[in-house]
């Protein structure tokens, strides 16, 4: 291992693409070059010029969301001046792809304006009730509905998704017989761990 940290083969101290030759962006409070930054630390963390750590430990206030088009830029990285994809269709692969549940994203452009998610549980016919937001909101409500629309999507998981031998009984109260591939997971289950199959 090098000085760096990292495992480089001799000679390669100028390849361009090694983690010690890349340019540093600049501080994402003040704009300035890392070696003139002059962003306060962090009383709690002791981060330097982390946007996300100022806004949870009450630093900054954290911009509102006004728009598909700040949604998309402020939580998905979005770059509106690549113009490959829209801001909507942004928002809709972020949530999809960082949701466990592969939730659904959708807008309304409706004045005032609003945008909604839902949860999905793959093999299940259940639906999820929407949440919607309407502009302006904070970044923070729109994580709290996707936490929400997550719950909602195990809830219908650890509920319809137990495995053959969940409840080889046929049933898992006295009263209620079942069906497979519409009964609730027996976390005490040693065919699948407690986690489910899926249908």
């Amino acid at each position: 291992m090098s000085v760096f940290g990292w495992s480089y083969p001799p000679g390669a101290e100028n390849d361009p693409y090694a983690p010690y030759n890349e340019e540093e962006p600049p501080c994402a409070i003040c704009l300035k070059d890392c070696q003139y930054c002059d962003s306060p630390t962090c009383p709690k963390c002791e981060a330097v010029g982390d946007p996300h750590c100022y806004a949870a430990h009450g630093l900054i206030d954290p911009k509102p969301i006004k728009s598909v088009r700040d949604l998309a830029r402020n939580c998905y990285c979005w770059d509106d001046e690549g113009g490959w994809v829209s801001a909507l269709k942004a928002v809709e692969r972020g949530v999809y792809k960082y949701t466990d549940c592969g939730a659904s994203a959708w807008s309304i452009d409706d004045w005032p304006g609003s945008v909604s998610v839902s949860g999905y549980c793959e093999g299940s016919d259940a639906e999820h009730p929407a949440h919607t937001l309407t502009f302006p909101f904070a970044e923070s409500d729109w994580f709290a509905a996707l936490d929400q629309c997550e719950t909602e999507s195990r809830e219908t998981w650890d509920s319809t998704h137990g495995c053959e031998e969940c409840w080889s009984q046929g049933y898992c109260t006295e009263s209620e017989e079942l069906e497979f591939g519409n009964w609730p997971i027996n976390p005490k289950c040693t065919n699948c761990n407690g986690d489910g199959v899926i249908l």
